[in-house]
């Protein structure tokens, strides 16, 4: 097969066909490119195709979304400004530069800087702080469009505000306004009937449940350990509105409230008070930028100058059907075995600092750290009601495990298996001396404190430590069966483990792609193909020392350059690759490394 303007290649096919994909660069020149194949027995097949650059397409440009909308003085505007270009064939043009300007006083944040493949790019504007318009602009391809909008005073329509007629609970009002101004809307249920301070009150109260020993424990209101001031647990007012209520834990910055509040949504605002916090909702956006709040205490109508506590959006949504919540007066963080936890909350109380953060996570186990030099804490239940006392003396690691509906509480111990320390490459059974390796367990770090791991009495060089993996890289041992210890703030354990003399793994960027660099070191892949003649680095783990390292694209050896340590890295291989001219290009080549009839699972390699 001959391409103008790039080397031949040659195929063979059982099928008699043959196809490949191309890659046009943005900055590709004007011109026709021809196509010719011939085969052993002499047929010829001719085709073109032609490139026009970017300078002899036309663009156009035109807006999406975004255009002719209302915001809150300073604050972000609900929606995107976005703009899609296309050529005069009406096919989208990826890949274009895209500028974006404002005007002065407003301002424009995390802009796309180009077209994505379908033609488009947006934008968020924030408004001036003050009540006028502003414009905003997208130039691409020498074509420009023009957005405008509106900032004027914003305050949330019909806002209920309702007090605390028993009391000067500013907490409990602020979340019963916001409560009932969403079941107004009809955006919340009312299984527990409409919310007022009473209603609400009552309900919080018999938020009880059992606790990790099955004794009756109530967690509507919750206080500090030692302390009688109590707060409304926040994560208990879904029940009341049939479990379909989103607890957002927000910086507490004015900036972040702002464009929170206008968008549509409420945020419960914690401001210092004395020794404690008063409880104040922002509902609104004055034109020069302020919060419009509502204040629920006797008196109120002062103006508030002064720094937030702690913010919290209470918001229409489903509710996680797993997780914990943990409150301590000691710094803390948890961490699930699986996915991420929310944002935690600091605001101050009578006595000291009340800290929560809730783990809305499906994860079975979690490991919360203290900070303090006394282990106090309380763990509450997402499933249901009820919360656990932590009162362990100088223990600050402890672990938190479900089984079926309880959970069970207990200081953190290590645990790991045998079958639990695999390649950090491909995640799987296989490592070799020098391999970057992964152990998956529990106990295994805890923050600020060292953990150390052996294999065979060598010390391996730990890379990352986390409480449920750390990954290492062995120290060089013979192949056969050895004893892996691992010594964490929470105690140590040894486990026989299995060493190959290789256990060969590429590392991966996404589903289907390596770690895999073109020669100018820049990352292979369907928008940046490797050219044909040019040579690739690919990165990976596991590979022995003693025998060589086989490439195969589509099944085609190709011929290796360099396969050793890769530069200031400990455990990670590099294998560089000489791409032939003749070689097949395509954006999907299937590439495999083989060393001692051991294959890395494939992976898309893409050559030009």
């Amino acid at each position: 097969v001959s391409v103008s303007g790039r080397p031949d290649f040659f195929v063979t096919s059982d099928s008699g066909a043959h196809a490949w994909q191309v890659w046009i660069p943005p900055n590709a020149p004007s011109e026709t490119v021809a196509v010719r194949a011939t085969t052993d027995a002499g047929v010829l097949a001719l085709a073109t195709y032609n490139v026009r650059s970017r300078a002899e397409t036309r663009i156009q440009l035109r807006k999406t979304a975004g255009d002719s909308q209302t915001g809150a003085p300073a604050a972000a505007l609900p929606q995107a400004l976005r703009i899609r270009a296309t050529d005069d064939a009406g096919n989208p043009v990826a890949g274009l530069p895209v500028r974006w300007t404002a005007s002065p006083g407003a301002a424009i944040f995390t802009a796309e800087q180009a077209t994505n493949e379908l033609g488009e790019a947006q934008a968020r504007l924030r408004m001036p702080s003050g009540e006028s318009v502003a414009l905003a602009t997208a130039e691409a391809g020498r074509q420009v469009t023009t957005f405008s909008a509106r900032a004027s005073r914003f305050v949330l329509a019909n806002f209920p505000r309702l007090t605390d007629t028993m009391g000067n609970d500013t907490m409990l009002a602020a979340s019963a306004s916001i409560l009932r101004y969403w079941q107004n809307r009809g955006e919340l249920g009312t299984s527990g009937g409409t919310a007022d301070v009473a209603a609400l009150r009552q309900f919080l109260k018999t938020a009880c449940g059992a606790d990790s020993s099955g004794a009756q424990s109530c967690d509507g209101f919750v206080s500090l350990p030692g302390s009688s001031e109590e707060f409304v647990n926040l994560w208990r007012l879904g029940s009341f509105v049939r479990a379909s209520l989103k607890v957002i834990p927000v910086e507490p910055d004015v900036t972040a409230v702002r464009d929170l509040v206008a968008q549509g949504t409420p945020v419960l605002l914690a401001v210092p008070a004395g020794a404690s916090s008063r409880f104040l909702a922002a509902i609104g956006v004055e034109p020069d930028g302020r919060l419009t709040v509502y204040d629920a205490a006797p008196g109120a109508g002062i103006a508030w100058d002064g720094r937030i506590a702690a913010a919290v959006a209470l918001a229409p949504g489903e509710t996680s059907a797993s997780g914990v919540i943990v409150r301590s007066a000691d710094a803390l963080t948890i961490t699930p075995a699986a996915g991420p936890c929310g944002r935690g909350i600091e605001w101050p109380v009578s006595g000291g600092v009340l800290r929560q953060q809730a783990c809305a996570s499906d994860a079975y186990e979690y490991q919360i750290e203290l900070a303090g030099g006394i282990s106090r804490a309380q763990v509450s239940d997402l499933v249901s009601a009820g919360q656990t006392q932590i009162d362990g003396g100088t223990a600050l690691t402890w672990s938190i495990t479900r089984t079926g509906p309880m959970l069970q509480i207990a200081p953190q111990t290590i645990r790991f298996e045998s079958n639990s320390v695999v390649n950090a490459a491909s995640f799987k059974p296989g490592i070799a001396p020098a391999t970057i390796a992964a152990a998956y367990g529990a106990g295994l770090a805890r923050a600020g404190a060292e953990t150390r791991i052996e294999i065979a009495g060598k010390p391996a060089v730990v890379l990352a430590a986390l409480p449920f993996q750390v990954n290492f890289v062995l120290p060089e041992v013979p192949p056969g069966e050895h004893v892996i210890r691992i010594v964490s703030p929470s105690g140590s354990l040894e486990r026989n483990i299995l060493i190959d003399s290789q256990a060969p793994a590429v590392f991966m960027v996404d589903a289907r792609r390596g770690a895999v660099l073109n020669i100018d070191g820049s990352l292979n892949g369907p928008t940046n193909p490797a050219r044909r003649g040019s040579a690739v680095s690919i990165y990976g783990t596991g590979f022995g020392e003693n025998d060589p390292v086989v490439a195969l694209i589509n099944g085609r050896s190709v011929p290796v350059t360099y396969a050793g340590a890769a530069p200031d890295f400990m455990g990670l291989t590099q294998v560089n690759v000489a791409l032939p001219e003749t070689l097949p290009p395509d954006l999907t080549l299937p590439l495999v490394l083989r060393q001692a009839a051991r294959d890395t699972p494939p992976i898309e390699l893409a050559v030009d």
